[in-house]
């Protein structure tokens, strides 16, 4: 079949068109790379990590803590064990050679100077292969903390426990096994929304066992949930409700509601 000259321009434009869209195609999709832009992106398979080390109390910047980290499963890296120490800011950054693409399974031991040792387990470490590209660990604390915020509920109103004499109902928190901590009993006394905060330092990050009373007018006895498990922290978190519990007849068993826990600062 013969075509025109004309026919043969604007076939021949369409196909620079389409050239020219590939193109520009192309340049887009290498500048949405992680590597766009930069001299020497791309390195070597690595597991990285940064973080912060605060007072818990105060977030005081902690330097001169020494972090161990130790690889106990996962892919081959070219260093088994890495210690790294934070700056005067209380940074710290890790960073080691991977012999394979995957996770690295790793144990950090924290050695504040003048404070206990504690240990993170099974912190899981993503290769990369991008500079400087790692996993932000937040902040930690050189002292492990307990921080428990209830809310507690009638069963007979469905609301908090009404305050008699300017105070609501008290709560009393006796540690049964777990982590230990530092009181053999935590007191507190619910607001007018029926929420509680127990709070106290850790030997180290883990599980607290424990029981809770809970006393009020309204009760005809002190109601007592049995057993309470409450995660201790090494990670400076914000503090939201941990849980909602049902007290009040019938009080054969008190039945809590878990929700939704905690963001990192």
């Amino acid at each position: 079949m013969r075509h025109s000259a004309g026919s043969r321009v604007r076939r021949s434009a369409v196909a620079g068109i389409g050239a020219s869209a590939l193109l520009a195609t192309a340049v887009v999709a290498a500048s949405c790379g992680p590597c766009s832009g930069v001299v020497s992106c791309e390195t070597d398979l690595h597991v990285t990590a940064t973080g912060r080390l605060i007072v818990h109390d105060s977030a005081e910047p902690v330097p001169g803590v020494k972090l161990a980290f130790t690889r106990i499963g996962g892919v081959a890296l070219e260093q088994e064990t890495v210690v790294v120490t934070t700056d005067r800011d209380g940074r710290f950054v890790y960073s080691v050679g991977a012999d394979q693409e995957g996770t690295a399974l790793l144990q950090v031991e924290v050695r504040p100077p003048e404070r206990p040792s504690y240990t993170v387990e099974d912190l899981q470490l993503r290769t990369r292969t991008v500079r400087g590209d790692g996993v932000d660990l937040g902040r930690w604390v050189v002292n492990p903390y307990f921080i428990f915020i209830g809310e507690l509920r009638m069963r007979s109103t469905g609301g908090p426990p009404r305050y008699v004499g300017g105070q609501g109902a008290r709560v009393v928190f006796h540690p049964t096994g777990g982590v230990p901590i530092e009181r053999a009993e935590l007191v507190a006394v619910t607001d007018l929304y029926g929420r509680f905060l127990l709070q106290a330092r850790a030997e180290r990050p883990g599980v607290v066992e424990g029981r809770l009373t809970v006393q009020h007018p309204d009760l005809p006895f002190p109601d007592t949930i049995d057993p309470v498990k409450i995660e201790s922290d090494h990670v400076d978190r914000l503090l939201e409700l941990d849980r909602r519990m049902l007290v009040g007849p019938p009080a054969t068993s008190a039945r809590d509601m878990p929700v939704r826990t905690g963001g990192t600062r």
